[in-house]
């Protein structure tokens, strides 16, 4: 059995992801219920609003995500390493009866 180039090229998968791919949240026609239930007036501009972002996924945790990665840099850079204080060794010194032992035993 011989694979063309051309067979072989269709079982590739992308080595990396676009940005729009990575970034970029998925596509979902699913309001939640809070949204579309609603009739307060802020949630239904809210709503209107997410509307014109057509490829925005409310069922899935992709804003969420998104939002870790945005604060990610911050966390990293919020990292202190707190090094302990600096103390002073105590005297070494073996107690008279050891020192008695081992001179006479």
């Amino acid at each position: 059995m011989t694979l063309t180039k051309a067979d072989a090229e269709r079982y590739l998968e992308p080595g990396a992801q676009s940005i729009e791919d990575r970034y970029m949240p998925a596509a979902s026609r699913m309001q939640p219920g809070y949204l579309s239930l609603g009739t307060d007036s802020e949630l239904a501009r809210m709503a209107t609003r997410c509307e014109e972002f057509h490829r925005l996924n409310y069922s899935s945790g992709t804003l969420q995500e998104e939002q870790e990665r945005e604060l990610s840099p911050e966390n990293e850079s919020e990292r202190q390493v707190q090094e302990a204080a600096l103390a002073k060794p105590i005297k070494h010194f073996l107690h008279a009866d050891i020192v008695i032992f081992a001179l006479t035993a």
